[in-house]
């Protein structure tokens, strides 16, 4: 069956902003190795510089392009009129018969914290409690701490809260707040987020953080941490080789009973997701080893082969060499149909 993908160009699409980014020229100098004897051809555009060219709406807009890899991260396209230009364009190219990296239905699920709950909620995972609420110029909407404090106390939170932007990444936007202190300074808590809602969820004291990578419908590869003192567990929680957290992720092995909540209760949920990682806490105290989900990423940056000291895998293995043929693969795939 012909389409508009059988010709040959691979679109690497991102922000402006990001082009240079580990987590794009990575992941580029691996795909051209791979296409090194084919065809096909790379080229890294940003969302902004494309869609700035004008698109034809109606007809072929998507001529000489055999595939998209989205790598967009929504938490960063969190101004709504950048998400919504990238939904557009994701949704537009699968319409077209254009094969999508990452697509529109898994890109709208992780651009919202609210979402990514109820999908943990779906999958039968647990998950931090969260309440969602919607705060914009209107006095009847405006929260003050009494608010937070009550909604939480509500949802059956106690002690330390946290204050959370529904889009944002590495931590950006969290607070932590003890209930009995929440009606000292409203101000201090209560920002004004992007999208205009606003998480309360109940602060759980890791004792460990996990990233858990996936790659088309299953685990590719895990990191842990310890985080390092108060705050800490919010800096970019286990983001690969890139984290300036003060405790470095070490690369672990997968326990079976996560691989299987990973890719039999997560990802066939979000079926368009090819590729990108999951986290979940392990609390400390008296709950052993039961984890809670907390985000879903599709954007992540990968471990380098080189930080492997823990011998989770052997030697020879590359994350981003794995991910560079899969994507290949998947494209090939979607071109022989």
């Amino acid at each position: 069956m012909s389409s508009e993908s059988d010709a040959g160009e691979i679109v690497v699409l991102t922000l402006r902003e990001h082009a240079d980014g580990v987590w794009i020229t990575r992941l580029v100098d691996r795909l051209v190795d791979c296409l090194a004897r084919d065809g096909r051809t790379i080229r890294v555009r940003s969302l902004e510089d494309w869609l700035g060219r004008g698109r034809l709406v109606s007809g072929a807009g998507f001529g000489g392009v055999a595939g998209i890899v989205n790598r967009v991260s929504p938490s960063d396209a969190a101004d709504p009129a950048l998400f919504k230009a990238c939904a557009s364009l994701l949704s537009s190219a699968a319409s077209s018969g254009v094969p999508v990296v990452n697509g529109p239905a898994s890109y709208a699920v992780c651009a919202s914290k609210w979402t990514q709950h109820v999908l943990f909620a779906r999958a039968g995972l647990a998950s931090p409690t969260t309440v969602a609420f919607y705060r914009d110029g209107d006095p009847r909407h405006r929260s003050s701490a009494d608010d937070v404090a009550g909604r939480a106390r509500d949802a059956g939170m106690a002690g330390d809260v946290l204050v959370k932007p529904n889009s944002g990444g590495f931590g950006k936007g969290i607070r932590r707040i003890r209930l009995d202190d929440a009606g000292s300074s409203p101000g201090d808590f209560l920002p004004a987020f992007d999208d205009r809602v606003m998480l309360l969820q109940q602060y759980e004291s890791p004792r460990a953080l996990y990233r858990v990578w996936f790659l088309n419908g299953r685990v590719q590869c895990a990191t842990e941490r310890t985080p390092g003192g108060p705050g800490d567990e919010f800096a970019g929680a286990c983001a690969g080789s890139c984290s300036v957290a003060a405790d470095l992720p070490r690369t672990c092995r997968v326990p079976d009973e996560v691989r299987a909540e990973v890719e039999g209760k997560i990802l066939p949920l979000i079926p368009d997701a090819f590729c990108g990682s999951v986290e979940f806490l392990v609390r400390g105290g008296d709950d052993g080893d039961a984890r809670l989900y907390f985000d879903l990423n599709l954007l992540s940056t990968l471990p380098l082969r080189s930080d492997n000291t823990s011998g989770s895998w052997d030697d020879s293995y590359d994350p981003w060499e794995e991910l560079a043929k899969e994507i290949i693969g998947f494209f090939s795939a979607s071109r022989a149909r």
